[in-house]
């Protein structure tokens, strides 16, 4: 009902002349802009995938596409589809790139405002699809391929202005998890460094395809998950070591190559997202101990950029909480992620009279 009813009184207090004096025009903006932005979603949101069984997903499991409210802490869903995995905010954030996996794996576009899914169409009948991830200015899609049941995956670029796919890289040379840089000029992935060796390091490229170049050339560990950190200047990621085994999350300094770790080998941490503003990064994950004894249940975790203030969200226990993806309204920074959010920002600031 709130939704329903700013647009028309945005309407009538530009109709009275309310716009003579800056301090009106400033309240009429406030409500034009509220017309843009869903009353019923908060400033700062963690997008997340609920399933409904565990350990043992099947081709009919549901899932539930959920909002985390950071400010209050209550959560609401906003759809339900069949085996969903990723998310990703579209830059003005009305939609979630999600991949459904009903009846086959299909890409699609899920309208935060309607709970609507768009689906992408598909050319191969057996499609598989690593995470989606949004352009920054919102005109494309990365995200890792295979077709008609493949075992490795190549790297796709999916222009949403024209419906059409651009190879990046080919499924021969295993490509995943792509993530793009804040600016939108490159990729950072995971992939095997051959002929080197066969572990898994993070890579850059950049985003129109190209030469690899080599973050981690780490040969006793693997490296997979990168996210780009909203100022550019760090990718947090999930470092592996197979004996023994380990999981935790780092953050490398890609100027200097100085890496840090963020959570204790007695977690096992997954999907990392960074805050909007740069200072927090979301993640989900569960204590190794449960995940040995079959008993463990991810759920939505947080850190501070400088390694403190570690915490859980959500708090399950029975069905996971997974792929979270962090979008702020009151962040300016996001303005590269669409203007409606640096408007609000700024006017929620009060820098505009």
């Amino acid at each position: 009902m709130q939704y329903r009813l700013l647009r028309p009184l945005a309407c009538l207090a530009v109709y009275l002349g309310a716009v003579r004096s800056r301090r009106m025009s400033a309240l009429v903006l406030i409500a034009c802009v509220c017309c843009c932005i869903p009353a019923h979603v908060g400033a700062s949101v963690i997008a997340y995938v609920r399933w409904d069984t565990w350990p043992n997903l099947d081709p009919g499991t549901r899932g539930a596409i959920s909002l985390y409210d950071v400010d209050t802490g209550r959560t609401r869903v906003l759809s339900e589809l069949t085996l969903p995995r990723g998310l990703d905010w579209s830059p003005d954030g009305r939609r979630l790139a999600v991949i459904s996996g009903h009846p086959t794996p299909r890409l699609g576009l899920l309208s935060v405002t309607t709970g609507e899914l768009e689906l992408i169409p598909q050319k191969d009948e057996r499609p598989s699809y690593g995470v989606p991830r949004w352009s920054p200015d919102g005109t494309r899609i990365v995200y890792a391929y295979a077709k008609n049941g493949m075992l490795h995956d190549a790297l796709d670029l999916l222009d949403l202005r024209t419906g059409a796919t651009q190879r990046l890289i080919p499924w021969v040379d295993r490509p995943m998890f792509p993530d793009w840089s804040p600016d939108g000029t490159q990729l950072v992935f995971s992939g095997p460094d051959i002929p080197r060796t066969f572990v898994w390091d993070l890579f850059t490229m950049d985003s129109v395809g190209g030469p690899w170049t080599n973050l981690t050339q780490s040969p006793d560990e693997e490296e997979w998950l990168p996210a780009w950190s909203p100022d550019g200047r760090e990718i947090a990621y999930i470092r592996s070591t197979w004996g023994p085994v380990e999981h935790s999350l780092f953050v490398l300094d890609i100027a200097t190559g100085v890496t840090r770790r963020m959570t204790e080998p007695s977690f096992f941490p997954r999907r990392p997202a960074w805050s909007p503003d740069g200072q927090q990064i979301a993640f989900s994950g569960a204590p190794l101990a449960d995940l040995e004894r079959d008993r463990a249940v991810s759920n939505i975790h947080v850190i501070n950029r400088d390694g403190t203030g570690f915490r859980r969200l959500t708090d399950f226990d029975f069905t996971p909480a997974v792929y979270p993806a962090w979008f702020d309204r009151d962040v300016l920074e996001v303005s590269p992620k669409g203007k409606t959010a640096a408007i609000w920002g700024t006017v929620k600031r009060g820098s505009m009279e």
